[in-house]
């Protein structure tokens, strides 16, 4: 593993018409992993990085081995910190060289791809129906390719006297759900968020000597 090295970018576009996409670069990996990745093995792209704390001291033989850590346990404890930074899909992986001793694969993830691209809703809203029973009927057909619900907005208290047939993209459709929240949207790790404008989904971070700048 002494050669191994990971590269990757993250794309977001803060907006519903397009989804975080991931791209990673691999370096050096053995064959066998080589082939599970390029394979049909794995479906899915979890990125976690940070920083472990005060490392102890460890053997010559132990540089550069990768160590597992689990996803359920990010944050901020005894002195490490780490998070999930990008989970995603993986549309497709190739391998190539960048010289004649360094080989790499190269993913590319996107976040919810599956819901995102082919989420198609088929539906009838009955006379009577909000915005809410709009965007909960949405969710249905997104729930259906892996997605889930995070934060929404106050959806307004209009009843709408007559019924409406949905048929189309779901997001393309979801759209309108924003529109008349005042909001947008966007799948982020695998679930829709939907903030009025001029709200986040995080304050601000601090940085400074007391956050651990340096210098």
């Amino acid at each position: 593993l002494s050669d191994f090295k990971v590269t990757f970018t993250i794309d977001w576009f803060n907006i519903s018409s397009a989804s975080r996409v991931g791209t990673f670069k691999i370096y050096n990996l053995s064959a066998d992993t080589v082939n599970r990745i390029t394979g049909q093995e794995f479906s899915k792209v979890r990125l976690i990085a940070g920083y472990d704390g005060i490392a102890p001291e460890v053997a010559a033989s132990d540089v550069g081995i990768a160590r597992e850590v689990d996803a359920d346990t990010v944050g901020q404890s005894d002195g490490r910190n780490y998070g999930l930074i990008f989970s995603g899909e993986i549309r497709y992986s190739v391998t190539g060289k960048d010289s004649p001793i360094d080989s790499y694969v190269l993913i590319q993830a996107a976040d919810t791809d599956l819901a995102f691209a082919t989420s198609i809703t088929n539906q009838t809203l009955a006379a009577g129906y909000t915005t809410e029973d709009m965007f909960r009927l949405l969710m249905k057909d997104f729930e259906a390719k892996g997605a889930t619900v995070g934060r929404t907005p106050v959806f307004p208290p209009t009843v709408f006297p007559r019924g409406r047939a949905l048929f189309g993209m779901t997001r393309h459709l979801m759209d309108n759900v924003a529109a008349q929240c005042g909001a947008t949207w966007q799948f982020v790790d695998g679930q829709l968020n939907m903030l009025p404008e001029g709200e986040y989904m995080h304050d601000a971070i601090v940085l400074n000597s007391a956050t651990g700048l340096i210098g």
